[in-house]
């Protein structure tokens, strides 16, 4: 399995007032990412959606990107050249988190948190792949498969939900058939979470060793 898009998000209460030009200048000197300036600032009434972003930040070769909505923000990189993420990129990665957390910390009232990574590998029939691995019902005449589930476990500080949704699609650059994995781990929204660093470094520990390749392996028996 190939990495090649991780976000992380950060939620929170939408009724706390958030300055995004004041957040879009802090991240600004966290981070040495080479985001486009200025800005994309996005004016919206009051009783406009809280998911619709007002501020984002994202790179020329959008390898990385950041929205900021009433209700949550979201760091994405993603890669631009050999379809997968480097090591360098992932640990950079996590280094941001840790570093817009401790704004986001200040800025608003976390209440919960995800991360997603979605990976591939290439496959010449990846529906049969996802059908064999995951399902015991054979079918003759099968088109395209599609299976997602989500397990609820409880972890040192937090209760997380752990979902797997195995897609097949097609590599751009080459037009392959592959078998795509995506992988999101998330905190309950059900359940009352107070989000500290100390939290929130538990919470990335844990996902980074669930969205690992031999992870992926390990459920699909491969």
């Amino acid at each position: 399995m190939q990495l090649f898009e991780i976000q992380f998000a950060w939620f929170f209460n939408h009724t706390n007032y958030l300055d995004y030009e004041q957040l879009v200048s802090s991240f600004r000197q966290k981070t040495k990412r080479p985001f486009i300036s200025p800005a994309t600032y996005i004016p919206l009434p009051p009783m406009a959606p809280p998911e619709i972003p007002r501020a984002q930040l994202q790179t020329l070769d959008n390898s990385s990107r950041l929205s900021i909505s009433l209700n949550r923000a979201d760091f994405f990189i993603s890669s631009t050249t050999n379809s997968i993420l480097s090591e360098h990129e992932v640990e950079s990665f996590y280094e941001d988190i840790n570093s817009f957390s401790e704004i986001m910390l200040l800025k608003s009232g976390i209440i919960r948190l995800g991360m997603v990574g979605r990976m591939y590998k290439e496959s010449s029939n990846p529906s049969n792949e996802i059908v064999s691995c995951l399902l015991k019902r054979e079918f003759k005449s099968l088109q395209e498969a599609s299976v997602k589930f989500v397990e609820r476990h409880v972890a040192n500080k937090f209760t997380y939900n752990d979902s797997f949704q195995f897609d097949q699609g097609l590599k751009l650059d080459t037009q392959k058939k592959i078998l795509v994995v995506t992988r999101d781990i998330n905190t309950a929204p059900e359940v009352q979470l107070i989000v500290s660093m100390e939290v929130i470094k538990e919470f990335c520990l844990l996902a980074k060793e669930r969205l690992h390749p031999k992870y992926i392996n390990d459920v699909m028996g491969a």
